[in-house]
């Protein structure tokens, strides 16, 4: 990450020497790069606003900050991932990149950045399953939650299954960058193959997260309707909103991390280029909305139930609650 936001720093300050000089970047006849470059940077400054809201969720909701804390470190990590690969695209389309940089280091640029997209996918996994248990919590009782904090654990140690795994990808892959040159043919074939075998375990764990969040969403539903809730926004926002946006993205990973594998041949660049576009299209859309839904849903506070009194009353369906039942049980004062 050190590497590539000096890096990036240095681009900007060498660019900026050259617009100065020769006017802005040129990609010539190539509309769909441009666009690229645009979409990276729009959501590059709507993510950097994102997480400095997501700040104010951090501060404000006491006792409901852990979603918001992985919340915002995957932010950080979208911004930092945005702002290498509006690099690695200046460097790698304009028609005077190299002038700015080589060869080499714009593979380093480029697979810095599935790095971070990579720890970005398990951090936006975390934030789901901890703002679905912090609404569990208050459908069971301390006594009956043995269960669910090994499940919590167990999710733990897959996000971090998530992260090591991405950091093995993104390590593979610059190794196939780095011998992809015809003199290491037969290297370069055991390269891919390598990259490609991680690749598709890297997506197989997050489908298996995106199942993970369902279920975890299906459970969290059948307590809440257990205990007689119905009427719970934040719950609502969860199920409904956050958790979708989620399985979309981790599958919209999935699928594309397939089509854009170096095992499947296209017809041109143009074809190539085309996916990657809507690629980094629908990445970026549907972590900005699920970023935006709970960043926007953690300002407002007056939604967050802090009263767990309230829940435990609905335990059981038709029971009056700890507070309720200790008031019948006091004799009348003077008897």
């Amino acid at each position: 990450m050190f590497f590539a936001c000096s890096t990036f720093l240095s681009i900007i300050a060498r660019a900026s020497a050259q617009v100065l000089q020769s006017g802005p970047p040129r990609f010539e006849n190539n509309p769909l790069i441009t666009a690229d470059l645009v979409i990276w940077c729009t959501f590059d400054a709507l993510h950097v606003v994102l997480a400095l809201l997501c700040l104010l969720s951090v501060r404000r909701l006491h006792g409901h900050r852990a979603p918001f804390i992985a919340l915002f470190a995957a932010l950080c990590c979208i911004v930092s991932q945005s702002s290498t690969t509006i690099a690695y695209i200046i460097v790698s389309h304009e028609t005077d990149a190299f002038g700015l940089l080589d060869p080499d280091k714009a593979n380093n640029l480029y697979s810095s950045s599935l790095l971070l997209k990579n720890w970005a996918s398990s951090l936006f996994f975390l934030a789901v399953v901890l703002l679905l248990f912090d609404r569990l919590k208050y459908y069971i009782p301390s006594s009956s939650r043995r269960v669910e904090t090994m499940t919590l654990m167990s999710l733990h140690i897959w996000a971090a299954t998530i992260c090591i795994l991405g950091t093995f990808m993104a390590g593979l892959n610059i190794d196939m960058l780095n011998k992809s040159s015809p003199a290491e043919s037969q290297t370069a074939i055991l390269a891919q193959q390598r990259y490609e075998t991680i690749m598709y375990i890297f997506a197989t764990s997050l489908f298996c997260a995106a199942l993970c969040a369902s279920s975890l969403g299906a459970y969290v539903y059948m307590r809440a309707w257990h205990a007689g809730v119905h009427d719970d926004k934040d719950i609502g926002f969860s199920l409904y909103i956050v958790t979708p946006l989620y399985i979309f993205s981790a599958l919209e990973n999935v699928v594309f991390a397939i089509v854009l594998s170096p095992a499947l041949s296209f017809n041109s660049l143009v074809e190539w280029e085309q996916q990657t576009l809507i690629d980094d299209v629908l990445f970026n859309v549907f972590h900005c909305a699920m970023a935006t839904a709970m960043v926007i849903h953690g300002i407002r506070a007056k939604y967050w139930q802090t009263d767990p009194e309230r829940w435990l009353s609905g335990l059981v369906p038709g029971s009056v609650g700890q507070r309720q039942y200790l008031e019948l049980e006091d004799p009348p004062q003077g008897k």
